[in-house]
C-alpha cells in the first residue's frame, strides 16, 4: 500500500498501544519519520520515583526529548528525563 508518506513527519499521540500504535507502525512502514507522544498519568513507578511534582520522560531521541522538555518548561509542566538505553 502506498499512502504517500515517504519523507513526511508524523506525531502520533497515544501511540504506545492499540490504534495509536498501529497507526504509528503503519506510518513508519510507509516511510514517514514518526514521533510517538504518550502520557501515562497513572504509572505507579513514576509516582514512586518522581512524586506528583514531575512527569517522567523516556526518549531514545535527544532532539525530540529537548523539544518536549522545552514545551514542558514553557507550559509550566515539570518533566524529568529518565535514563534509557539505545533502541
Amino acid at each position: 500500500m502506498d499512502l504517500g508518506l515517504k519523507g513526511l513527519k508524523a506525531v502520533v499521540t497515544g501511540g504506545s498501544k492499540g490504534i495509536g500504535r498501529r497507526a504509528a507502525d503503519l506510518f513508519a512502514e510507509e516511510g514517514a519519520s514518526v514521533a510517538i507522544i504518550d502520557l501515562a498519568t497513572l504509572t505507579g513507578a513514576m509516582l514512586i520515583s518522581l512524586g506528583f511534582e514531575q512527569g517522567g520522560l523516556f526518549s531514545n531521541d535527544d532532539t525530540l526529548a529537548d523539544v518536549v522538555l522545552a514545551a514542558g518548561r514553557k507550559s509550566g509542566d515539570k518533566l524529568w528525563r529518565m535514563p534509557m538505553g539505545p533502541a
